[in-house]
């Protein structure tokens, strides 16, 4: 399956990555601002959540999906922290 493909390399590669990382990854410079940060993340969130998975997904998507939704999730509270 397509998404199952596109979600394996995005996994792969995010799971390697930094915070800052993450968010280039996604097009973001090497100093993001928070707001910058908070609408990426909206953006990847509407895509990727967990719930959004298709009722037949493989136990590996979902563990994969997971697994890169959580690792977003941190570097987002990380970064979108302006303090």
């Amino acid at each position: 399956d397509e998404h199952a493909g596109r979600l394996k390399t995005m996994h792969a590669e995010i799971m390697k990555m930094n915070p800052v990382e993450i968010f280039k990854y996604f097009g973001l410079g090497d100093n993001p601002k928070p707001t910058d940060v908070i609408r990426i993340y909206k953006e990847f969130a509407k895509s990727h959540h967990p719930d959004t998975l298709p009722k037949g997904a493989s136990a590996d998507v979902k563990n994969m999906n997971h697994d890169l939704f959580a690792r977003v999730t941190s570097a987002y509270e990380i970064l979108s922290n302006e303090d």
